[in-house]
């Protein structure tokens, strides 16, 4: 959120999706750096990384625009564009962020020395969602983590194939498709909470793909491209 003053907002509660933030670094060869976003943190500070520019600082900045950096720990060698998009978890109240890898899993770095605090070696790691007292992963090809702040294993669940994974209203996410349906599931129990068939989002011989996803148990708006547009439809769910 941005006001007319160009600074960056915060709240210091759980914030709903944001598409875009545009964030003025006068240290970005750029000198305006554009960050877009899917992953969304519990009393977050918002992160974001200058690996794009061969650079291995990850750069915090605060709800008064500050920004702080720490090197990132040299053990980790995979990491790429994507955390350039999608932005780096952070973590306010345990002091640490999260760096997914498609090759060695999910690491936790401490965000004062950049270091590894643990790694959860499994392949194929890609959304990292904070919560207040657990942090859900997801693997493509395998499915869902459910961690402590620790790194130990809560619960587990697996889908093997989905090509959407999209936080919604706390404790759900959107994810599917998956046997010709959407789903959301309740990450505080580890359990899908309902099914849309994907005919309810998308015709059989529609183009359509998914951007992005808000809402609830009870709605949803979904947007994405159709014929080279993007378009927002309104699921109903009740």
């Amino acid at each position: 959120i941005i006001n007319e003053g160009g600074v960056i907002c915060m709240s210091v509660q759980r914030i709903k999706k944001i598409e875009r933030i545009t964030i003025n670094d006068p240290e970005s060869p750029t000198g305006l750096t554009s960050v877009g976003f899917r992953t969304y943190y519990t009393n977050c500070i918002y992160v974001y990384s200058q690996i794009f520019f061969h650079s291995r600082e990850i750069a915090f900045i605060d709800k008064r625009n500050e920004k702080t950096s720490v090197e990132l720990d040299h053990k980790i060698e995979d990491i790429d564009i994507y955390h350039e998009q999608f932005g780096i978890p952070f973590s306010q109240e345990h002091n640490c962020f999260f760096i997914s890898s498609w090759t060695k899993g999910v690491f936790c770095c401490d965000k004062e020395t950049g270091k590894i605090r643990w790694n959860y070696k499994l392949k194929h790691a890609n959304e990292v969602v904070l919560y207040e007292n657990y942090i859900i992963c997801a693997f493509d090809g395998i499915g869902l983590r459910k961690l402590t702040y620790e790194g130990d294993e809560i619960e587990k669940y697996s889908i093997t194939t989905y090509s959407n994974f999209h936080t919604i209203n706390d404790p759900y996410v959107f994810i599917g498709p998956n046997r010709n349906a959407y789903y959301i599931f309740d990450t505080s129990v580890m359990e899908i909470h309902s099914k849309i068939k994907k005919d309810t989002i998308k015709n059989q011989n529609e183009s359509f793909v998914i951007l992005n996803v808000v809402g609830d148990t009870k709605k949803l708006e979904i947007s994405g491209y159709k014929d080279g547009e993007i378009i927002t439809k309104s699921i109903d769910l009740q």
